[in-house]
């Protein structure tokens, strides 16, 4: 299965909800730089199980563990397993929780620093260096897709965009809003979208970002033409302290009603980011599948 024909097959395509966030719902502890990324050496059963608890909701993309498997942060963790090692089991373990069913494993390619602090941006040729080993790991692993995610830049976006662009593969760019029309680092959302279009992106999104941002800023996407647009929001917020703060306040039949509206509003690719759980996707699966909704205004 490729994404193109699941656009081709699918007024909407889904895609799964948090890994990080869910790793910490079930109990396990995930520790800066590396976060996500230990349950790969020490739960990787886990890992495994949330896959498939996804597949069974109705994503029809399924987002590997590899969000801080860049070369970068398994170097400072000071791992013995190395960055390309770790891409390949995340990989391996996205693939056999699909087993045979016609779903997308893609690989995520993150900031190469914390997602949230865009001032710790390494620089151009470290960056570089960093996304094309990345990419180049996942595409070797047997990642149908590339998810650039959680870009907080423009810069990083492009470069990032320019790596996956030499491989085989496509990608999606997904950024994170401080607002509707601004990135985490205060850059027009319109201009970091047009400096990553030279290197044709399959789609663009918006990700771990509140609802009601995603919703403005979906619309500020929806209106272009030479990309497919779609949005994953996040539920709660980060925390210093516990690593992310959960919230109720929004439920599955929330998420799933906020997101039908989304659709309307002309978005393609949905699905969940930090504080989704397999319950919200499968609702949303539900409600996209039922009669066209608008939502809210």
């Amino acid at each position: 299965m490729t994404l193109s024909r699941l656009l081709q097959e699918n007024r909407v395509v889904l895609l799964d909800g948090a890994m990080g966030t869910e790793l910490e719902r079930r109990g396990f502890r995930t520790r800066l730089p590396f976060w996500s990324g230990w349950a790969l050496l020490e739960a990787p059963e886990l890992v495994g199980r949330i896959h498939a608890d996804y597949v069974r909701a109705g994503a029809q993309i399924i987002t590997a563990n590899t969000f801080r498997t860049n070369p970068r942060t398994v170097a400072r963790v000071g791992l013995k397993q190395s960055a390309k090692e770790l891409s390949l089991a995340a990989i391996e373990l996205a693939h056999k929780a699909i087993g045979s069913k016609s779903i997308v494993v893609a690989g995520s390619i993150a900031p190469v620093e914390d997602c949230y602090h865009p001032e710790l941006f390494p620089g151009v040729q470290e960056a570089r260096a960093d996304f094309e080993e990345h990419a180049e790991n996942l595409v070797q692993a047997g990642a149908d897709l590339l998810l650039i995610e959680t870009m907080n830049s423009t810069v990083e976006a492009k470069l990032a965009a320019q790596a996956c662009s030499k491989l085989s593969v496509p990608a999606m760019v997904s950024f994170i809003l401080r607002d509707d029309r601004h990135l985490l680092n205060s850059d027009f959302l319109e201009y970091a979208v047009s400096e990553v279009l030279d290197f044709r992106p399959s789609a663009v999104l918006i990700n771990c970002t509140p609802i009601p941002v995603c919703r403005s800023g979906i619309k500020v996407l929806a209106g272009r033409t030479e990309f497919v647009s779609g949005c994953y929001p996040n539920i709660g917020h980060p925390s210093i302290a516990t690593g992310w703060d959960f919230s109720d306040a929004v439920g599955p039949d929330d998420f799933a009603r906020e997101l039908a509206g989304i659709a309307a509003d002309g978005a393609r690719i949905l699905g969940g980011c930090c504080g989704t759980t397999p319950a919200h996707i499968q609702t949303l699966a539900e409600k996209i599948s039922g009669p066209d909704e608008s939502g809210p205004d």
